[in-house]
């Protein structure tokens, strides 16, 4: 390879032990590549003192999900290497996350916050008594969830990212986005 010694394709905690063993051993391989997606009660959590936060614009984000139930083609989840099944982490296993924290501002980083809708609006509740101020990333189906907002809004959520594709876009029929208008009006 040209710019790298080694790659992990796929979700790596499956793989982190062998790829750290190989380097112990001075057999370091090519490539790395993992065909089953990670059981997320099994992801460890991350030991926020590790890092040297002046070193990072950001060390208040947190992971609650992997994958998206959309699959558009502009998106890295339509490739073939990204498995195709949206999971959730436990709650409890979050939350402590958040706890962990040293900062009550915390940034949701996945592709689709909303993507259990169900499981959002449980975690949302649960969260509401942390007086936290959070931020994350939503499919725009998120205007069908009117009572989700208002949650949302009253647990601490600040900002929400999301995006939609024009209807004039000429590059509408390339990117086929998977979802469509009528997932995004009342």
């Amino acid at each position: 390879m040209k710019f790298a010694d080694s790659v992990c394709i796929g979700e790596a905690e499956e793989l982190w032990e062998t790829i750290l063993e190989d380097v112990a051993n001075d057999q370091l391989k090519e490539r790395y590549f993992n065909s089953k997606p990670t059981d997320m009660s099994k992801a460890p959590m991350p030991n926020w003192r590790l890092l040297v936060s002046s070193n990072y614009l950001y060390t208040n984000t947190v992971l609650t999900s992997r994958g998206c139930p959309f699959k558009c083609d502009f998106c890295y989840n339509s490739c073939e290497y990204v498995h195709k099944v949206f999971r959730n982490k436990s709650m409890d296993n979050v939350i402590k996350e958040i706890q962990e924290l040293p900062t009550r501002q915390v940034m949701f980083i996945e592709d689709n916050f909303i993507g259990n809708v169900p499981w959002t609006k449980e975690f949302i509740s649960r969260i509401r008594p942390m007086g936290l101020k959070w931020h994350a990333a939503v499919s725009v189906n998120l205007v069908n969830y009117p009572d989700l907002i208002e949650e949302m809004r009253d647990s601490g959520c600040q900002s929400l990212l999301a995006s939609r594709r024009s209807t004039k876009n000429p590059f509408k029929a390339f990117i086929r986005h998977r979802i469509t208008l009528k997932d995004t009006k009342n």
